[in-house]
């Protein structure tokens, strides 16, 4: 990067000849893949590029924080905020599901753990596996939608090639274990972790009150085909079970889980040419169970509450690189999410009539829906060369919301000044 390619013509050489060859390479402007023209935009842990600024892995396990989260990491940086009890985070004072959660180019939804306290007090992605992550506070591009605040992209970590190892790891909060290994044509890694906040309560004689149990499991397998592409199967699964035993009787189950599997195929068709297909399910689960009891012990109250959501996904991301003054990106993603809502309450009250004569009463109510919502997206962007220090990026983006019978055509503008190696106005 920085200098202009050279190739050699035709050099003829026979046995037991020494050819000495020295080539000066000439300084080219850097190229349009590297720069970065986007506002706000965060390199963590991974290789940072142009001019991001970046916290490093060694920065991130330094951080004091609760259950070792990358969540909890990044309101370090500008126009991030969170609290304590959290690891939802929100960017310039918008709302945390304003917020876009990527691993590997697939959405997560609510990637949290012990959601009942607030929100999620822990993510379902264990920073041992993330190789980097690109945060994104402002003014994203057209490849990125559905969301208003950011974007937080992670990318999973690929095991060092001809290196294989197994390890056991016991944190304040979680105990693990991770296998991974890779060769010249495949890597593997399969990490399983578990709070063990459960066992901690039930030591201290608590876990007749709150026991929460939660888990999560990621397994990566990754195949080079040949030199020009590779493919990669993912899976991660995520489960939570909250018991609450309240002082007056009353208890409630919350059970959730989070369960994504996706194939990805990475493809180069020419040297200047790159596509991305990506082809993903999932399912979402929220469900809760409670009952309550009068001062006597009689029932007051039964409630079932149950959210399902499934996911089916098909996105592919092209780029090109057309000469040293263009870079195009263009791409799609259909969608399809399924929702089933499952509510049942039955609720017992008791009035005193005009008499004075007490009266029982029974309210129930039983909903049950379906749903289902299908989504197509279109985005292309051009990012190209006005000056040697002036690059633009022009995007377009469209959305296609059928439940709703939304349409929404938004134009994206960048531009990046270097005023100096070190410095550039965005």
């Amino acid at each position: 990067i920085g200098y202009r390619p050279w190739q050699s013509g035709q050099i003829s050489l026979v046995r037991g000849d020494t050819l000495t060859i020295d080539i000066q390479l000439e300084i080219n402007a850097i190229s349009l893949r590297e720069i970065t023209v986007t506002p706000g935009r965060f390199a963590i842990m991974g290789d940072a590029t142009g001019s991001r600024q970046a916290l490093s892995q060694e920065e991130i396990q330094t951080i004091p924080q609760f259950g070792e989260d990358i969540f909890r990491s990044v309101t370090r940086l500008p126009g991030v905020t969170g609290n304590d009890y959290s690891a939802r985070f929100t960017i310039r004072g918008g709302e945390q599901e304003e917020v876009l959660v990527r691993l590997d180019g697939v959405e997560l939804f609510e990637p949290f753990h012990l959601k009942d306290i607030n929100g999620g007090a822990l993510s379902i992605v264990d920073v041992n596996l993330i190789e980097g992550v690109d945060l994104l506070t402002g003014g994203f591009g057209a490849e990125y939608g559905d969301r208003l605040s950011g974007v937080f992209d992670v990318t999973s970590r690929r095991p060092e090639a001809g290196h294989r190892r197994a390890s056991v790891g016991l944190s304040m909060m979680n105990v693990r274990a991770l296998v991974e290994g890779a060769d010249e044509d495949r890597s593997w890694l399969i990490s399983a972790r578990r709070g063990y906040l459960d066992i901690v309560l039930a030591l201290m004689g608590e876990d007749e009150d709150i026991d929460p149990v939660y888990s999560d499991l990621f397994a990566k397998f990754t195949q080079t085909l040949n030199s020009n592409h590779e493919m990669q199967w993912s899976l991660l699964h995520s489960s939570d079970e909250f018991d609450l035993l309240e002082d007056d009787g009353d208890e409630s189950v919350s059970t959730y889980g989070n369960t994504y599997g996706w194939f990805t195929l990475r493809s180069t068709l020419r040297p200047d040419l790159f596509v991305q297909s990506t082809a993903s399910v999932g399912r979402v689960t929220d469900d809760r169970v409670g009952q309550g009891f009068f001062f006597d012990g009689a029932p007051e109250f039964n409630i079932s509450d149950i959210r399902d959501v499934d996911i089916w996904s098909v996105r592919q991301d092209w780029s090109l690189e057309a000469g040293d003054d263009h870079f195009l990106k263009w791409g799609f993603d259909v969608r399809r999410l399924q929702a089933h809502y499952d509510y049942f309450s039955d609720r017992r009250r008791f009035l005193r009539d005009t008499d004075g004569f007490v009266v029982g009463l029974q309210d129930t109510t039983d909903i049950e829906s379906d749903d289902t919502q299908s989504s197509i997206s279109v985005y292309a962007t051009d990012r190209f060369r006005l000056s040697e220090k002036l690059t633009a990026e022009l995007g377009l983006r469209y959305d296609d919301v059928r439940h709703t019978d939304d349409r929404l055509l938004s134009p994206r503008l960048h531009l990046a000044y270097a005023l100096s190696p070190a410095t550039s106005l965005r």
